[in-house]
């Protein structure tokens, strides 16, 4: 089995090395770009790790592959500061990793020796010798120029030996005092003296041991143990005011009511002052006397506003995953006393899985701001958690990610069902995460579309053979056109439709759309031959042979054709899923009893005309955006592929339509 190697870009936080971002081992440029980029936003040293795991042998091996311009100056402060202090022990490194250190620094805590008695009489004599020379040098001179100025009949007020004397001692003191902090060490022998101090005074002396002591037991104490006293106090708080999982609190939304009306008075009572002190600056004689000023402001009678719902829901939903994040800290404090990066990293996505479970309860979109909150709360820096949200769609790409995002939400579930094993699998879980894995087959996920040409025999019958195959011709030209535009494949012509394929679910429902579009186009050109026609999509991984696509995710495709009325596309609910937050349209059209289906399949309908926007469901459509636009999103295969597999990853078990049974 092959080697796996990954490409890490760690920032330097502090004194620590912190994972940043992963890339596979083709991408060695571009995590060298990136450390590039994050070195000029945060002026962070950045680096690049080569990591290669061998399989065969459960071993590997890691290198250095990019050190930034600020990382090499930070490592030659570093040497030149262990090399002055010349302290010995072990090299350490950010996350109990040697790799990470600096080369030459020492361990935490190591001290300099201190200088021996003959070490200090010895150079205390060699600067006093030192100065001792300058002094006469300085001296002869000094009395050298004297002569000279006696020569030219300059009278000197003192006489010569007394000058030449203060000149002597000014120079011996001027030379000794620089020679003697510069190479005398006087730090031992003050802290000698310091300590025989503390030794004939029994309290300071037991009063230094317990110091001592109190600062050993603080060092003793982890990171990891910090952050979950600090999650912990979090979430007891968050305990009084959140309501029991699952449950409505009205006591709770009474509260928030109350504080939201009470900041609105707040904000008002500030902005009427702000009015009088701006009039009273610009006209003084329209300021307000001093006994109106005295007088208390009556209270404007107005109805206040409702505070807004979405706003209980997430506060609601905070409360509840801080309650969540405390008692899965408390599991992993036996488990795993100290988080590295890698395993804060994993917790991260674990958190992910069950702040989406949560979002979509109370359907509030605001999961990636709950899941920010969240992992700061356990140590991650603002910086560093708001690049961790902003780059999950990512992340979800890599299988090992999706497993932790899912035991989270697995988590979540029980934690809300009041099951008393909700943590029983997070030890497995970690162990799991902290044990190499061989790298996966790449996902083959795709969207399956089915178009079909209602009525095509009655059309032949009424228009002759010679004008329904230039319909079919139309129909073949329209869908083609979308399927160039989308970058979707054509499998096969199926008589009177055609089944084709995309990589992306997003560009597959706006090629559905656009074909849509083509024939209304068509039949308002051509009312003599119209087409009527119904397209059908499911989202999967069928099994590909000979060209051809086969299995459950093809079928329910068929189906959904077939049960589609004409000028219609119906899709599945993962359709509707892997699109969450596209600008499309999804009508549910209930529970639908297929052919060949043994349980019903939810549908929805996508909506493609200026008809179908102006009726869509304010809950299906995201805020701020347009149900259809007025030309189809442009294809963006990157992007929708990214957010395709975050939907996937953390949807929940079993909201996917049900697949159909073979026959």
């Amino acid at each position: 089995m092959p080697a796996i190697v990954n490409y890490e870009v760690y920032v330097l936080e502090g004194k620590e090395w912190s994972l940043y971002a992963r890339f596979p081992g083709d991408e060695r440029t571009k995590a060298i770009d990136e450390a590039i980029n994050v070195e000029g936003q945060t002026s962070k040293p950045t680096k690049v790790m080569r990591e290669t795991w061998y399989p065969e042998s459960n071993s590997s091996e890691e290198a250095v592959a990019y050190v930034s311009p600020r990382a090499r100056k930070a490592q030659a402060e570093a040497r030149a500061a262990s090399a002055r202090a010349s302290a010995p022990g072990a090299l350490v490194g950010g996350y109990g990793r040697t790799d990470f250190a600096w080369t030459g620094t020492g361990a935490a805590g190591a001290t300099a020796p201190k200088a021996s008695a003959r070490e200090f009489v010895l150079r205390l004599s060699m600067v006093m010798v030192s100065a001792l020379i300058i002094a006469v040098l300085g001296t002869g001179l000094a009395s050298l120029f004297v002569g000279q100025l006696a020569g030219m009949g300059v009278t000197i007020g003192t006489s010569l030996s007394s000058l030449l004397f203060m000149v002597f001692v000014a120079l011996f003191l001027l030379s000794a005092v620089p020679l003697v902090m510069a190479y005398v060490p006087l730090d031992g022998f003050m802290d000698k003296d310091k300590a025989d101090d503390e030794a004939e005074d029994p309290a300071a002396k037991a009063a230094a041991t317990a110091a001592a002591e109190k600062e050993r037991d603080a060092k003793r104490k982890s990171k990891a143990d910090q952050d979950a006293a600090a999650a912990k106090a979090e979430a007891d708080r968050k305990l009084a005011e959140a309501d029991a999982p699952g449950h409505h609190d009205p006591e709770l939304e009474a509260r928030q009511k109350k504080e939201a009306e009470a900041a609105t008075k707040a904000a008002a009572e500030a902005r009427e002052a702000l009015k009088k002190v701006a009039v009273a600056e610009a006209d003084p004689a329209k300021a307000p006397k001093a006994e109106e000023a005295a007088k208390p402001a009556e209270k404007p009678v107005r109805e206040e506003p409702e505070p807004d719902p979405e706003t209980l829901k997430y506060e609601q939903d905070r409360a509840r995953m801080m309650k969540f994040l405390g008692a899965a800290v408390r599991v992993l404090r036996t488990t795993h006393p100290q988080l590295d990066a890698f395993n804060k990293f994993g917790v991260n996505l674990y958190l992910a899985g069950a702040a989406r479970v949560l979002c979509d309860r109370n359907r509030q979109d605001r999961q990636l701001e709950l899941l920010r909150e969240t992992i700061e709360v356990i140590g991650t820096k603002p910086a560093l958690a708001q690049s961790f949200v902003d780059k999950l769609d990512e992340y979800m790409l890599e299988p090992r990610y999706v497993a932790m995002a899912q035991s989270g939400r697995k988590a979540m579930e029980k934690w809300l069902a009041k099951a008393n094993d909700a943590f029983a699998d997070l030890g497995t879980v970690m162990k799991e995460w902290n044990t190499p894995a061989t790298k996966a087959a790449a996902p083959t996920m795709i969207t399956i579309v089915f178009t079909d040409m209602v009525g095509s025999t009655d059309l032949t019958h009424a228009v002759g053979d010679e004008a329904a195959q230039e319909a079919v011709r139309a129909h073949n030209a329209i869908v083609r056109s979308a399927l160039a535009r989308f970058d979707g494949n054509e499998v096969k012509h199926t008589g009177d439709g055609i089944m084709a394929t995309f990589p992306v679910t997003a560009n597959a429902v706006s090629a559905a759309v656009q074909i849509q579009q083509g024939i209304a186009e068509h039949n308002e050109a051509r009312p003599d031959m119209p087409i009527k026609l119904r397209v059908g999509l499911n989202s999967g991984e069928p099994i590909a042979e000979d060209n051809d696509y086969f299995g459950a995710t093809v079928q329910l495709a068929s189906r959904l054709c077939n049960a589609a009325d004409e000028q219609q596309i119906v899709c599945a609910a993962i359709v509707r899923d892997l699109c969450a937050g596209k600008a499309f349209t999804f009508k549910p059209l209930g529970p639908l009893q297929l052919k060949g289906v043994r349980d019903a399949v939810e549908a929805y309908e996508i909506g493609w005309s200026a008809a179908d926007a102006d009726a869509a469901d304010p809950e299906q459509t995201p805020k701020g955006r347009e149900p259809v636009p007025t030309e189809p999103p442009a294809p963006a295969p990157a992007a929708a592929a990214r957010k395709a597999a975050v939907e996937r990853a953390l949807r929940p078990v079993g909201s996917a339509a049900q697949q159909p049974t073979p026959g």
